[in-house]
């Protein structure tokens, strides 16, 4: 009697965590202030950058919303975090280093700036442990990922810069493939998936199913089923995920959506989360539509291209994650001001009445997104990180249809209704 009891107190005081989630850490190298904002190149504010049409608008002290942040931008929330240290002294990494103009970019720049970021990242968390992975931006060419062994001169350096966070087995996955597990002291499990490798805008990506890129699926599969048999959970992170971007085009070969999300539905009582990055923006994703057994969320970027500067602190258990808070950088006052001042945004639970970010609660958020016009404007004011973001006409619909879809017929169909 007494040992039911025992367990009975340890199910009702379940452990709470937490954990830091930057991602989309764009910075550039070539970044100048007093470079022209709006040029006639993809990545502007440089110190060579053309002036297009008659707009001369420069860029500033902490960086402009048209372009990738200085690297010190980028950093002051790596202090932020550092100043925080007693929450958490564990980050996710949700990656993409490198600027998006492939035609500014050599092999040898890449393997610089990556070097030059992985290096100051390690000065300012002296003593966190950083788990990163993976994204599309992160190998030259942008976007263009090869299957192993063709990028193993890639991993090979991602296991070298990687070494201080991880241990000898995570790391031999990583120079394999690309992608690992680390337990945290808590016990719960981070699963980092390679994702970059799916890219629908990769000329490789249609490689898969027929091979299995460093045998990641294989791996992916085997690994859950061993933490099924020990009784552990996971979160999994990528830099890319499933489903649809808010245009209703695929993200993803559609072929790795499929087993991936077969993989999911299986060891649902293993999984308690996804998480990932890649569209720089507010969001999530959920399949079905209506009770849905499947959510990833969506982080917002540190780059201020588009948005303002943002990273969130995840709040979890051993059955959910149970919220996050975003902070940010109000990138116009960092500018007026000369100085980094990170401030909260919101906090899911406070905003949204959310019990957790489980599944079910991540379907009832939709439905309050779809049928709650106070809701929707919460979102639309975080959609962009607190900037100023329209969506007029159809673009409501077209936006919870990109969510609750994983492929473009679905969409297609969800907007007719």
């Amino acid at each position: 009697m007494k040992i039911f009891i025992f367990i009975f107190i340890l199910q009702c005081f379940s452990f709470e965590d937490y954990i830091w989630v930057i991602s989309d850490t764009h910075f550039d190298s070539k970044f100048a202030e007093g470079g022209y904002a709006h040029c006639k190149s993809i990545d502007c504010c440089h110190e060579d950058s053309v002036p297009k049409g008659n707009n001369f608008e420069t860029a500033q002290f902490c960086g402009h919303h048209s372009c990738h942040a200085p690297l010190e931008t980028i950093m002051s929330g790596m202090d932020f975090i550092k100043s925080h240290e007693s929450i958490s002294k564990n980050v996710i990494w949700l990656m993409d280093v490198i600027p998006s103009d492939m035609f500014q970019m050599t092999k040898q720049r890449n393997l610089n700036d990556l070097e030059m970021f992985h290096n100051e990242l390690k000065r300012r968390l002296p003593g966190f442990t950083v788990l990163p992975s993976i994204g599309n931006h992160d190998y030259f060419e942008t976007s263009f990922w090869a299957f192993p062994p063709k990028s193993q001169w890639m991993l090979n350096n991602m296991s070298l810069w990687w070494k201080d966070w991880l241990s000898p087995e995570e790391i031999a996955t990583t120079k394999k493939g690309g992608y690992y597990i680390h337990q945290l002291p808590s016990g719960i499990n981070i699963i980092s998936l390679q994702t970059a490798y799916f890219d629908i805008m990769n000329s490789h990506s249609g490689e898969y199913p027929k091979t299995d890129p460093g045998e990641m699926m294989m791996w992916f599969n085997a690994t859950l089923k061993v933490l099924r048999e020990k009784g552990q959970k996971a979160i999994i992170i990528s830099h890319e995920s499933i489903g649809l971007k808010i245009t209703g085009m695929m993200d993803v070969n559609p072929y790795f959506t499929r087993d991936f999300l077969e993989l999911y539905k299986e060891y649902s009582d293993v999984i308690i989360g996804h998480l990932a990055g890649h569209n720089h923006i507010e969001g999530y994703r959920l399949y079905p539509g209506e009770d849905p057994f499947y959510s990833v969320i969506i982080n917002p970027a540190m780059t201020p291209k588009g948005s303002n500067p943002s990273l969130r602190l995840y709040k979890f258990n051993d059955k959910h994650i149970i919220d996050y808070t975003t902070y940010y950088l109000n990138l116009d006052q960092c500018n007026a001001e000369h100085k980094y001042t990170w401030v909260k945004s919101y906090n899911t639970q406070e905003e949204y009445g959310l019990v957790n970010l489980g599944n079910s609660e991540i379907g009832r958020l939709h439905y309050m997104l779809k049928n709650d016009n106070i809701a929707w404007s919460k979102f639309m004011k975080h959609f962009s990180t607190e900037l100023p973001n329209s969506c007029e006409g159809n673009c409501r619909k077209q936006r919870l249809c990109s969510m609750e879809n994983m492929r473009e017929s679905g969409y297609a169909e969800c907007i007719k209704k």
